[in-house]
């Protein structure tokens, strides 16, 4: 056995889900480990160069000649470092405790395994580099700011018209006890 299944729907992948008596279970472990530990490497990495930027952007924004662009450019930097590490959190955790959850015999992943690695896993694969586009980044930014914009005057609205909800229930409580 190579460690490349196809009984997985037919589909000619790594098998990663394995059992205590698979006999790749060695070796399919060391490489799940070796995933996780780049994750992890990558993530404080970048968690590292985001408290640099934002320890470099205090100091920008403490100088009165801070210039805009350059904070502006370190936000963009901050947003893209979190999308990174998050596109890969959730492509990546997800599937490590499938594997780990299937290997323990909790949970029979074998039927979602076409979905992690045929789907999720490659999807990952493609979005990072897209990530790293400034163009795209932007735009995501962007949208993303204008969305957050959108669900503070839906939170504004509704605090308003809670307010004045309450405002007429204790208008009707007076009314009712005179």
């Amino acid at each position: 056995s190579s460690g490349i299944n196809a009984e997985y729907g037919g589909v000619c992948i790594f098998k990663y889900f394995v059992r205590s008596d698979d006999p790749q279970t060695a070796y399919v472990m060391f490489v799940l480990i070796l995933e996780l530990l780049c994750f992890l490497i990558i993530a404080v990495s970048y968690i590292l160069i985001k408290l640099f930027t934002v320890a470099s952007g205090a100091a920008i924004q403490n100088d009165e000649r801070g210039n805009k662009v350059i904070r502006q450019r370190h936000r963009r930097l901050q947003f893209k470092i979190c999308l990174i590490i998050g596109t890969d959190f959730i492509c990546w955790i997800p599937f490590l405790f499938m594997c780990i959850l299937h290997y323990a015999e909790v949970l029979e992943a074998t039927e979602y395994y076409n979905i992690f690695s045929v789907v999720l896993l490659p999807l990952n694969a493609l979005v990072n580099p897209l990530l790293y586009m400034d163009r795209v980044s932007a735009a995501i930014l962007d949208t993303m700011e204008k969305l957050w914009q959108r669900v503070k005057i839906i939170i504004k609205l509704f605090k308003s018209t809670a307010a004045d909800v309450h405002v007429e229930k204790i208008e009707m409580n007076v009314m009712a006890q005179n």
